[in-house]
């Protein structure tokens, strides 16, 4: 396990962004406000909190927790694939937005490049 601290910013950090995000469906499904927040703020934050709960799941079921670059880009195509291009074919009530991908692409770099930097689990 990585130090005290960054076990602690790491846990603290993704809080952040879970808090954020439910917040953030709040402002889409209950109020008119438009631009970033209402568009693409759950989007940007989707990656990192979905990535967050699968390397949790890993610690629990004592798997090694963490992910490789292939994984977070293989979990940003298959979100980009199924709600910006099979979604929207399916159903009306679902759009395809390129910017939406590029909030996953941020997304998942965000998570990808915070786990490098706090280093929340020693793997040595």
């Amino acid at each position: 396990m990585g130090t005290r601290i960054t076990f602690f910013s790491y846990h603290l950090m993704n809080g952040f962004f879970i808090v954020i995000y439910g917040l953030s469906l709040y402002v889409k499904f209950l109020t008119n406000q438009q631009g970033f927040i209402k568009n693409y703020l759950a989007d940007l934050l989707c990656m990192p909190i979905v990535f967050y709960l699968v390397v949790e799941i890993f610690r629990i079921l004592k798997r090694k927790p963490c992910l490789t670059p292939n994984m977070v880009v293989i979990g940003i195509l298959y979100f980009s694939l199924i709600f910006e291009w099979l979604l929207p074919q399916i159903a009306i009530q679902y759009t395809g937005d390129g910017y939406d991908v590029l909030m996953y692409c941020i997304g998942g770099a965000v998570y990808f490049f915070s786990t490098k930097i706090l280093k929340p689990y020693d793997l040595s």
